[in-house]
């Protein structure tokens, strides 16, 4: 009983619901704004163009093509004979 009469005579100061208003108009007003002017200055249409005049160079993929692996040459001996390991 004693809780629900405190909270009874609980009352919100004016300044704190002028504040809070003035906050969530400010936030409205802002959200409102940001989207007028990403509409406002976004363009209608995008056009892009090929240039076939300059061939342009595109590099592969990096490390696409295996680099070929140095073997080192098998022992010989003076006539050209493969010496066995």
């Amino acid at each position: 009983m004693e809780a629900r009469a405190s909270l009874r005579q609980v009352r919100i100061s004016t300044g704190v619901l002028l504040f809070t208003a003035a906050l969530l108009a400010a936030l409205l007003l802002g959200g409102a704004g940001g989207y007028l002017m990403r509409a406002w200055t976004a363009p209608a249409s995008v056009t892009t163009t090929v240039d076939n005049i300059v061939p342009r160079h595109t590099d592969g993929i990096p490390y696409s093509t295996p680099v070929p692996v140095q073997i080192s040459p098998r022992p010989t001996d003076p006539n050209g004979n493969v010496i066995p390991i």
